[in-house]
């Protein structure tokens, strides 16, 4: 590798273009696949009864939210739904409830909604709250649970169980993650421009590939770390060049994700009272030999995580300030 290659920001470009057209790909397939694929639902009037049913409601009335509290479990939410001729229980995402509700305040007098889903068995105490909510709204025509079959059924229709839903839930799932990957490789290359231009414009280009291209340079790549006889210049995370007299303390941290060690960082803490991670492997033995490098350009670098060290830096971060 060119070290000069150092001072040049990252060209990315081709991974942004290939994980966009990746991303576009699971949001268009999953919409694809919903419409040839659309399976067909049975109108639910034809049997409120039966679970596992994949069927399907007209709404011409928002929905209206209500809770159940089920014994031992945790606060569900249900919503009560329907048209000019029935009323139907539902549970609906997130997601679905407020496209629901974009479609009902653009245009509320001709508002209407095909709702899919799943049929699922209306337990006690869904069917308790769904009573008493349905007599808080209607004063003059009350239900209880002996006329309550002739309103509702024994089921409920869960939008969150709709195979057409899940299809396309999945694709637009792996779309955003995509995306996501996208928007974090765009961030970095702005990030990384930035910090390259602002090195070389404190430091100058010709200062910068002198130093790299100096047979005295100790280059260590795949941790992200070179050795100049001035600098610590690391692009590990980002492109940092420091002093060596800049540095005062130097010590090794494990990143660790659910209490399982995944790498080890090389941390440097300067009298700038700022922290970076300058080198990062799983190698202990590499990590303190550059360290030891770093230590012959400046013998008075704090070595190793200890309270005591911590106190040192922070006495030298205030001596520095007086």
């Amino acid at each position: 590798m060119n070290k000069n290659n150092l001072l040049e920001p990252s060209k990315k470009s081709y991974l942004i273009i290939i994980f966009t057209i990746i991303a576009l790909s699971f949001f268009v397939l999953g919409e694809i696949l919903v419409r040839t694929n659309n399976k067909k639902c049975q109108n639910f009037d034809e049997d409120k009864n039966t679970v596992d049913n994949f069927v399907c409601i007209e709404i011409t009335k928002p929905p209206m939210m209500f809770e159940v509290f089920p014994m031992g479990q945790e606060k569900q939410i249900f919503y009560i739904v329907g048209n000019a001729n029935n009323q139907y229980v539902v549970k609906l995402p997130l997601c679905l409830h407020d496209k629901i509700m974009r479609n009902y305040k653009k245009d509320s007098e001709n508002f209407k909604y095909k709702i899919e889903g799943t049929t699922t068995k209306i337990y006690d105490s869904l069917k308790n709250a769904l009573i008493k909510t349905y007599n808080k709204e209607h004063k003059d025509n009350q239900i209880d649970s002996k006329n309550y079959n002739n309103y509702f059924g024994g089921t409920y229709i869960d939008g969150g169980k709709s195979p057409n839903f899940d299809i396309k839930l999945i694709f637009n799932l792996l779309g955003v993650f995509f995306l996501t990957i996208d928007i974090i490789l765009i961030c970095g290359n702005i990030f990384a421009s930035k910090n390259i231009k602002s090195a070389i414009k404190k430091y100058s280009k010709e200062n910068l590939e002198r130093e790299l291209n100096d047979s005295r340079t100790i280059s260590y790549t795949k941790e992200g770390i070179y050795l100049t006889n001035k600098y610590v210049i690391s692009n590990a995370f980002g492109f940092k060049v420091i002093p060596y007299e800049d540095i005062y303390w130097v010590y090794i941290l494990k990143r660790k994700t659910k209490g399982i060690t995944i790498g080890k960082d090389l941390m440097v803490c300067t009298k700038n009272k700022k922290t970076f991670s300058v080198a990062t492997t799983n190698k202990v033995d590499i990590l303190m030999e550059i360290i030891n490098k770093i230590c012959e350009k400046n013998n008075s670098i704090l070595v190793d995580y200890t309270n005591e060290n911590l106190k040192r830096y922070k006495g030298l971060i205030k001596s520095k300030e007086k």
